[in-house]
Order: structure tokens, then sequence, then C-alpha cells
């Protein structure tokens, strides 16, 4: 599960506060009903381009490498581990490479094998394989 910090929660409450209070003022509308809207809408905003920045081609994956989460490691021993995120990864694993690892096999949510390197608890490189 992703942490967010409390700014992204805080900064868009006091703009929808700001929408609110202008258009309230200016159009005579109540103001809660106001902010329900603008940060409704300022939060789906957000969602839309989080989702359109992730797709293939987006900002952040222009090249289309990024896996889906979550990643499996299959260990030499036939064990499998589940890591939801990086900060899961960066706090479970400690030194890993799949290229010198070849025992082990990574995997994202639609099976693409994975490029991963982690060194001192830190990714190095995290990308698809075949790209």
């Amino acid at each position: 599960m992703k942490r967010y910090e409390p700014k992204f929660f805080i900064i868009p409450t006091l703009i929808a506060v700001i929408i609110a209070t202008v258009i309230s003022y200016f159009i005579n509308i109540p103001f809660w009903g106001t902010f329900l809207i603008a940060l409704g809408a300022i939060y789906i905003n957000g969602l839309i381009a989080e989702k359109e920045d992730n797709m293939p081609g987006g900002f952040l994956n222009p090249h289309g490498d990024n896996p889906k989460w979550p990643l499996i490691v299959t260990f030499e021993d036939g064990t499998r581990e589940q890591y939801e995120d990086e900060e899961d990864i960066e706090c479970n694993l400690e030194f890993f490479n799949s290229d010198q690892d070849t025992e082990c096999k990574v995997t994202d949510a639609d099976g693409k094998e994975v490029f991963l390197v982690l060194q001192n608890l830190k990714i190095e490189e995290l990308k698809l394989k075949n790209k």
C-alpha cells in the first residue's frame, strides 16, 4: 500500500477551500457544497493524471519498461515472495541482482520477467527484461 505524506492531503484541501470561498462569495452558492465538489474534482483529476502518467508512453513510464506491481521473486529453493511496492522491496531485500542470481526469477503482476538490481537496501535498476 502506498504511503502518502500529509502535504498530499493538506494542499489540495486548502486549494478547494480557496476555490469554494471565492465561488460562494461571488456567486452566492453554499460554501460546503462548493467545497465538496471542488475537493472531489481535484482528487479525481489527480487519480486520472497518475493513471495516465504510469501508462506506457506516459510521463513516469516514457519507454514502457516499468513493471506492474506487485513483484514476485522466486528463489533457488522454489519459495516465492511478493513485494507490493518499492518500499517493500527495499525493506526486505538487501542485496539482489536478477542477472547474477540465475536461479532466481523476478516477475511482475502480468507475469513478465523483471530486471532487478538492489544494493544496500536501495533499488539501483528496475525494469522489464525484454526491453
